[in-house]
């Protein structure tokens, strides 16, 4: 954890973000209306990881509160970030074998 991130998550939850991860379960219709809202809010990137399909979707280059690339990830691909280049994830390690 950053120094001092814990003390300011008590103070104040966090107002922005530059990726959200949704996990959708039951709620892909919700889920789905929060991209929007995600966008209009700035963040740069989302994934919806659709449990029930064993796939994650990578939403990003926003532009004009909207995502204009959507990339839907399975096995045996792997999710990689545009805004952590750093952040790689197979899908696979998401879900139980």
């Amino acid at each position: 954890m950053v120094e001092g991130a814990e003390s300011a998550y008590f103070r104040a939850h966090p107002t922005t973000a530059a990726l959200v991860v949704e996990v959708v379960v039951s709620s892909e219709a919700l889920d789905r209306l929060k991209l929007q809202i995600y966008a209009e809010a700035g963040v740069r990137e989302c994934w919806l990881v659709l449990a029930e399909e064993r796939v994650v979707e990578r939403h990003a280059e926003l532009k004009d509160a909207a995502y204009h690339q959507m990339e839907r990830i399975a096995f045996p691909g792997v999710l990689k970030s545009t805004v952590f280049p750093g952040l790689i994830l197979p899908p696979a390690n998401l879900f139980p074998a």
